[in-house]
C-alpha cells in the first residue's frame, strides 16, 4: 500500500519505519510540498538499528497526518492544494490535542474518510533521519466522518504493522482521555522544566488535584464520563510509568519551539468559555507558558 506521511518528525518516522518493515511504500511530505526519498534508521526497542527507505511520492492510497497540531490544517491545504487527496483517500490525524479535526473536517469531501487517532508509542528523534523507539503503547482510531468502507482495511493495516491497535465507534473518547492526562503533565513539566515523575512529588499533589477537578468538570460537561478522582489516579500512573521522560511540551519549551499548549489546555479553555464554566487553573497555565 502506499502510505504518503506529513511530518518527518518523531512520530512520523517511527510509524513510517514499521509500516515499511511490513512491505509498504513509505512517503514523507514536509510543509513546502514532497520529501525526495532516502534512507532513516530505526533504533529498535532492542538496540539493533532497522535500516529503511521512503520512496518518492506516488498517489497515496492513504495518508496520515504526524505534524505538530498547528500545522495539521495547513499540511491538510497543502496536501490539497497540490492534488495529493482524491474524495476517496482516507485522512489519518495523529497528532496530540483536539481542535484541529474541527477545520480539517469543514475543508474534505462530506464522502472523504476522516479518521482521528492517538498513539501511545514513544520516540525520540536522535538526528535528522534516525529516531529511537523509546516505549510501546496502543494506538486508538475511529472514523469522525465520510465513507466507512475502508475501516476493516486500515485496522487491519495497522494492526499488522503497528502491532497494539483499536478501533473505536465513539474516538474522540479515548482521544478526549489523552488530552485530559496530557492538560496535566505537558504543561507543568514545561513551565518548571522537570521530568514526568517528579510531578509524583508531594509540593506538586494540590495543584494536580485543581487541574483535574477543572478538567472533569469541562470533559463531562462535553459528555466525557470521567472523574476527578480517576482523573488523579491516571495521571499519577502515567507520571511514575514515564518518570524518567521529558515531556514533548518540555522539549519544545528547551527548544525554543511553539508548544501545543492552545491544542491540549487552550482547547479546554475555548471548551470553558463555550459553556460558561470556569478553569483559572488552566488558563494560569496558558498564561504562565505564553509569556515565558
Amino acid at each position: 500500500m502506499n502510505i504518503l506521511i506529513s511530518g518527518a518528525g518523531a512520530i512520523g518516522q517511527l510509524y513510517g519505519a514499521l509500516f515499511a518493515a511490513a512491505g509498504h511504500q513509505v512517503s514523507f511530505y514536509g510543509a513546502n510540498g514532497p520529501i525526495a526519498a532516502a534512507e532513516y534508521q530505526l533504533q529498535q526497542r532492542d538496540g539493533t538499528l532497522l535500516s529503511w527507505h521512503s520512496s518518492d511520492v506516488q498517489q497515496p492510497q492513504i495518508v496520515i497526518i504526524c505534524t505538530k497540531a498547528y500545522q495539521a490544517e495547513s499540511a491538510v491545504i497543502t496536501l490539497l492544494a497540490q492534488q495529493q487527496l482524491s474524495p476517496q483517500t482516507p485522512v489519518i490525524l495523529l497528532h496530540n490535542g483536539l481542535g484541529p479535526h474541527e477545520a480539517i473536517a469543514a475543508r474534505l469531501a462530506a464522502k472523504t474518510p476522516l479518521i482521528l487517532a492517538s498513539s501511545r508509542q514513544g520516540a525520540l528523534r536522535m538526528a535528522s533521519k534516525q529516531v529511537k523507539h523509546t516505549g510501546l503503547g496502543a494506538t486508538d482510531l475511529g472514523l469522525l466522518q465520510g465513507s466507512s468502507a475502508m475501516n476493516e482495511s486500515i485496522l487491519a493495516l495497522f494492526q499488522q504493522s503497528i502491532g497494539d491497535c483499536h478501533w473505536h465507534q465513539q474516538v474522540l473518547q479515548p482521544l478526549w482521555h489523552k488530552l485530559l492526562i496530557n492538560s496535566v503533565i505537558n504543561p507543568l513539566t514545561a513551565r518548571d522544566r522537570v521530568t514526568n515523575g517528579e510531578l509524583c512529588g508531594h509540593q506538586y499533589q494540590t495543584e494536580l488535584k485543581q487541574l483535574c477537578a477543572e478538567a472533569c468538570q469541562i470533559a463531562q460537561a462535553c459528555h466525557i464520563d470521567i472523574q476527578p478522582e480517576t482523573l488523579f489516579q491516571q495521571v499519577l500512573n502515567v507520571a511514575a510509568a514515564t518518570a524518567s521522560n521529558r515531556s514533548s511540551m518540555l522539549q519544545d519549551v528547551t527548544a525554543g519551539r511553539m508548544t501545543e499548549i492552545d491544542y491540549i489546555n487552550g482547547y479546554l479553555i475555548k471548551q470553558a468559555q463555550r459553556l460558561g464554566l470556569a478553569c483559572p487553573a488552566h488558563q494560569a497555565l496558558v498564561a504562565q507558558l505564553t509569556d515565558s
